[in-house]
């Protein structure tokens, strides 16, 4: 609940949960970070963004929410 007290969260920020998340076998955790970042914020994910998502979707071995994501990231020009 720290990062929700943080009052304008960078990209900076959500790359580090969704790392951390990764980290500890949270994948489900890391990708519904993602989609908070896409969907209630204004910033735009960034290749570390990407990578930690297309990673989270990796360990849940699924392709298709990984083909979704690689997509987005081209998309975004990352």
């Amino acid at each position: 609940d720290l990062f929700l007290s943080v009052e304008r969260p960078d990209v900076f920020l959500f790359n580090v949960l969704m790392r951390g998340f990764s980290k500890n076998e949270s994948p489900h955790s890391s990708l519904s970070v993602f989609t908070h970042l896409r969907k209630a914020t204004d910033l735009k994910p960034n290749s570390s963004t990407y990578s930690f998502a297309i990673s989270a979707a990796s360990g849940l071995r699924d392709k298709r929410t990984g083909r979704v994501l690689h997509g987005q990231a081209l998309v975004d020009g990352v």
